[in-house]
């Protein structure tokens, strides 16, 4: 109970496709309430004690500008198991709030500056999604990206109509 009582700590993932993203990494690497996640470059932890006035509007602007992200340290962990390439298409049928989304696309971009993959950000609740929608189209910037609202369990069924097809090698499907 002394573990599930503690503030958890506040961890922030810098955009590492944001120009002069390494000057901030360098500020964050200079001060001494911030420790850099070793499996997750470019990923920062401080303790909940530390996270002061200060520190809190500091990271606020930051993240407005885009420059990081809040996330959570576990939630970091799935578009790394993905290992994301420029080209994939990524279906996130879970998108909201978008974080591990967007990190999904930051980490296309690293990889290459082509643009050539998509990424559709699929949730359930419309309350959430058009959250999302703005928070995609105005951080991410990029054209793959798509925002849709529906039953992930149901997807893509749901949006097959009269006259709709989907087609993949070997399936036709009207």
């Amino acid at each position: 109970m002394t573990v599930l009582q503690k503030p958890m700590p506040v961890v922030v993932r810098l955009n590492r496709t944001k120009p002069h993203w390494q000057e901030l990494q360098v500020s964050f690497a200079m001060d001494v309430r911030w420790s850099e996640l070793p499996w997750f470059p470019g990923a920062w932890r401080c303790d909940a004690k530390d996270y002061d006035d200060s520190l809190r509007s500091q990271c606020s602007a930051l993240n407005k500008s885009y420059a990081l992200r809040f996330q959570e340290a576990a939630s970091l962990v799935p578009p790394l198991l993905l290992e994301v390439k420029s080209t994939d298409l990524l279906l996130d049928l879970c998108a909201a709030p978008g974080s591990k989304t967007l990190e999904c696309i930051e980490l296309m971009r690293e990889e290459s500056d082509s643009l050539e993959g998509v990424v559709i950000a699929n949730d359930a609740d419309a309350e959430r999604c058009f959250e999302l929608l703005p928070l995609i189209t105005r951080k991410a910037r990029h054209p793959g990206c798509a925002v849709v609202l529906g039953n992930g369990a149901k997807y893509p069924a749901q949006f097959w109509g009269p006259g709709d097809q989907l087609l993949q090698p070997g399936l036709v499907r009207g």
